[in-house]
């Protein structure tokens, strides 16, 4: 009998191509998988207002603020308005620290600045005037995820 079968090296070359695009798919699969826990923490601000400085839009007077105040230290006086978004598909805390122009600090805790995935919200930030100073403030934020 005349038997044909397939050559020993085209089965091969089968078989490494099937290899490659089957790891091609797990690949492409499990970074899938991995790319959420992999997320940078993101987020924007914007401060609106001082309580020492007039400027336009929202103050500290505003609903927005009052709604949301945060009492950061015991005996706090000035108040300013920030605007923050979480731009995360996941809950952020936020850690908000505050310094002026005596160089002292005033840290909210981040138990009290959290937001939703994708929430923004205005927040009055109330600070101690006698320990952070009324000018040249400076407003700092980082996000904090608490589980």
């Amino acid at each position: 009998m005349n038997k044909k079968g397939v050559s020993p090296l085209i089965v091969t070359v089968i078989l490494v191509g099937f290899v490659f695009v089957m790891a091609s798919f797990i690949f492409m699969w499990s970074s899938g998988l991995t790319k959420g826990e992999m997320e940078k923490q993101s987020f924007t601000f914007q401060i609106l207002d001082f309580g020492v400085r007039a400027s336009p839009g929202v103050s500290c007077d505003d609903d927005a603020c009052i709604n949301n105040r945060i009492d950061c230290d015991e005996n706090a006086d000035q108040c300013y308005c920030i605007l923050i978004v979480n731009e995360e598909s996941k809950n952020v805390n936020y850690l908000v620290t505050t310094t002026g122009n005596l160089s002292g600090t005033s840290v909210c805790d981040p138990v009290d600045i959290g937001l939703g995935a994708y929430e923004s919200k205005v927040f009055g930030i109330v600070f101690n005037e006698n320990i952070v100073g009324s000018g040249d403030l400076v407003s700092e934020i980082d996000a904090v995820y608490l589980d």
